[in-house]
């Protein structure tokens, strides 16, 4: 679902921010909906920092073969 050009010009994936990534997920979802097209749900990653205290919230909202990616 991830595609090299998505990627070509990085080196790591810390070249990029968490928005980035997140951006990445959500259009290869719904490039390929195939297959998720039958759910209905929503995962949340809590993401910490590196300095363990830090956190930010990202949901994958997969609904009817539609993928939607936010921070909540």
């Amino acid at each position: 679902m991830f595609y090299e050009e998505d990627f070509k010009n990085a080196d790591s994936v810390t070249d990029y921010s968490l928005d980035e990534i997140w951006a990445q997920v959500e259009r290869a979802l719904n490039e390929n909906p195939e297959h998720h097209d039958s759910m209905s749900t929503v995962y949340q990653y809590d993401i910490k920092g590196a300095d363990g205290k830090e956190s930010i919230a990202y949901q994958l909202n997969l609904i009817n073969g539609t993928a939607k990616v936010g921070k909540s």
